[in-house]
C-alpha cells in the first residue's frame, strides 16, 4: 500500500529512509492526523479553517518534504484541506481497510477518494525543521542535506514496499 526510498550519505555513509502512502493503520493515522488539527498542532488558522468547512477532510498520506535553501528534509503528513462535492458525502467506512486493521465503521478519508469526492480547499506550508524556509515535495533528483554529518548529500540507494 506504501512505498519509499533509501537514501545513503556519499560522505559519510549514513543511511535514511522515507516512506510514502498510506499504510493498514492509515484510518487511525487519518483520526491522529484530524485530532491534532483540532488540537492546534498545525497552527490556530489551520484549525480555524479545518472546523469551519462542512464535511472537511484532511490529506493524512505521507509525503517527503525538501528544503531548497538548505537541503533538510522531513516525512509528514501532506494536510492539504478539502470540502466535500456533495455535502451526503459520508466519511464513515463500513467496509474492511485491511485484515490487519478492518476499521469498520471508522471515519476516514483516503487520498483516491479526495481525487474524486472533494475540492481542494488550501495546501498546507510546509516549513524547513532547519531553517524555517517553504518547503516542496520531494522530487527524484532533489538535493538533501545528511543530518548526521551535515557536509555530505544523500542519493537515492533503494525503494521500499511496505504493508
Amino acid at each position: 500500500m506504501g512505498n519509499g526510498i533509501e537514501f545513503t550519505c556519499k560522505k559519510c555513509g549514513h543511511t535514511d529512509s522515507a516512506m510514502f502512502g498510506v499504510g493498514f493503520l492509515f484510518p487511525d493515522v487519518y483520526q491522529n492526523t484530524v485530532s491534532e488539527i483540532k488540537a492546534g498542532k498545525y497552527g490556530s488558522k489551520w484549525k480555524e479553517l479545518f472546523e469551519q468547512i462542512p464535511g472537511a477532510a484532511v490529506n493524512a498520506e505521507e509525503e517527503l518534504y525538501v528544503c531548497p535553501a538548505c537541503g533538510g528534509y522531513a516525512s509528514e503528513p501532506n494536510l492539504t484541506i478539502y470540502e466535500p462535492k456533495d455535502p451526503a458525502i459520508s466519511k464513515v467506512h463500513n467496509e474492511v481497510f485491511a485484515i490487519a486493521n478492518p476499521a469498520s465503521g471508522q471515519e476516514y478519508v483516503v487520498p483516491w477518494e479526495l481525487a474524486g469526492d472533494y475540492r481542494r480547499v488550501k495546501v498546507f506550508v510546509h516549513k524547513c525543521p532547519e531553517c524555517g524556509k517553504r518547503m516542496h515535495k520531494y522530487r527524484a533528483g532533489d538535493r538533501l542535506r545528511c543530518p548526521k554529518c551535515r557536509q555530505g548529500w544523500m542519493e537515492e540507494t533503494g525503494y521500499l514496499n511496505w504493508d
